[in-house]
């Protein structure tokens, strides 16, 4: 408190606390192009006391679009701007917390590299995209990056990172090398188990399963490669499991999101404890590889199916942490705990990929903000109840009963916090729990 002395009284002028600036892109209160977690994160902030909404514009519109500036979010999707790098984003004066859209759709790095010189002693603004955050994602990427961390480290791909034998293919970047490794790979299965012999095939840029394949035959499998006509695509290619554990109920697949924060202050990883399992539609078949809804696990998927919400009881594919744990006790008679056997293997592939993608994630002492990032890790577990890598998700959506915990905590600690020097309220019930920073990875 200020206090004011007139001579005769003195007066106590109440703390205001400070406003904070949020630039949210393609955001308006019906429709966003955020994605449904960051535009959750917008309307938490929006509820907040002290916290405004700042109209940013983007320029250079494709020719269908008659205005030249609008307020993002504003833009009808008639006239919507294609999204290319000729769009830029324009804000004009300071602000707190910029959000982007969907893979980062609209983010402005050559503003924010030059933000300090913009605004002299300002504070750091805080985005929730790293620069460097398609190392992991982007599936070709994710691999690439891992087989140089695996290779620098001498550790092996499928004991210590625990994916699956990979491989890409990329119209781009043709390697008649990875091609024989391929070819190699499935023969040597082949001798080994040639009923099982099966390998998953998926775009490297796609989501919610959208242009998945399954092969037993290597044949049929380069024949696909070879009959590709577009000339900017590539695909990930692994073996496939094919002895996942399953769901007593309906004796489905399933496979396991934990969502995780990243924060590019120290590096600092941390994973929200109460993940979801994601269970396929109908039972599963090793024989019939077209049948998405018996092989894929992703929601929108199997939402598709007559069968949907028929095993869990309700309208969703979802078994959340605490029913998941007593699953397990039950397949495995006890011997198996989700947080004492499951959860270690999970933890320590996500801090392996987050050491994998440090040199190209990592933020240095001249960056002018500071980012966070909710990532979706994707794995599943076999028989044995080894867990399995199978992809990283840059922006995931999050379970609906989930939604507004997942929100709550993630602002605490990469805004609030970081606005506060990281200083939070109460942290105690905070569901994020901390993995690992920079010092864990020197």
């Amino acid at each position: 408190m200020a206090a004011i002395n007139t001579g005769e009284e003195e007066y106590v002028l109440p703390q205001v606390e400070p406003m904070h600036i949020l630039v949210s892109l393609g955001y308006n209160a019906g429709h966003s192009n955020l994605g449904s977690f960051y535009h959750s994160v917008t309307n938490n902030l929006l509820s907040r006391p002290n916290w405004v909404l700042k109209h940013a514009s983007i320029k250079n519109f494709s020719s269908n679009t008659s205005p030249s500036s609008l307020p993002v979010g504003l833009i009808k999707k008639k006239t919507s701007p294609k999204k290319s790098s000729n769009n830029k984003v324009s804000i004009n004066g300071r602000f707190h917390v910029l959000l982007a859209e969907a893979q980062a759709i609209g983010m402005p790095y050559d503003l924010l590299a030059n933000y300090s010189s913009i605004y002299p002693g300002a504070v750091k603004p805080i985005t929730n995209f790293n620069r460097g955050f398609q190392a992991i994602c982007k599936k070709m990427s994710m691999l690439l990056t891992l087989r140089s961390y695996v290779w620098n480290n001498n550790l092996d791909m499928t004991d210590d990172i625990q994916l699956p034998d990979s491989y890409y293919y990329s119209t781009v970047k043709t390697d008649e090398n990875e091609r024989l490794m391929l070819i190699h790979a499935f023969e040597k299965q082949q001798a080994i188990d040639i009923a099982h012999n099966m390998w998953v095939v998926k775009p490297s840029d796609a989501c919610k399963g959208h242009g998945i394949v399954i092969f037993n035959d290597i044949n049929k499998l380069l024949s696909f490669f070879d009959s590709i006509t577009d000339k900017s695509v590539a695909f990930l290619i692994q073996r496939y499991i094919s002895n996942p554990l399953l769901l007593p109920n309906g004796n489905r697949k399933f496979d396991i999101r934990i969502w995780v924060l990243y924060l590019s202050t120290e590096y600092t990883v941390y994973y929200y404890k109460n993940g979801v399992c994601r269970t396929a539609a109908c039972s599963y078949d090793s024989n019939d590889l077209d049948n998405k809804y018996s092989h894929l696990c992703n929601h929108c998927i199997a939402a598709e199916h007559p069968s949907y919400g028929k095993y869990e009881g309700e309208p969703t594919n979802e078994i959340f942490f605490d029913d998941f744990n007593k699953i397990l006790h039950t397949i495995s008679d006890g011997a198996v705990d989700l947080d004492e056997h499951i959860i270690p293997q999970i933890t320590s592939i996500i801090s392996h990929v987050f050491k994998a993608g440090m040199e190209m994630m990592a933020s240095g002492p001249a960056d002018d903000y500071d980012s966070f990032m909710l990532f979706g890790f994707d794995f599943m577990i076999d028989s044995s109840y080894k867990v399995w890598l199978l992809e990283v998700n840059s922006s995931p959506a999050v379970a609906d009963a989930l939604l507004d915990n997942v929100t709550r905590d993630l602002i605490d600690i990469a805004i609030i916090g970081k606005l506060s020097n990281g200083v939070v309220a109460d942290q105690t019930n905070n569901g994020f729990i901390k993995i690992m920073d920079v010092n864990y990875c020197a």
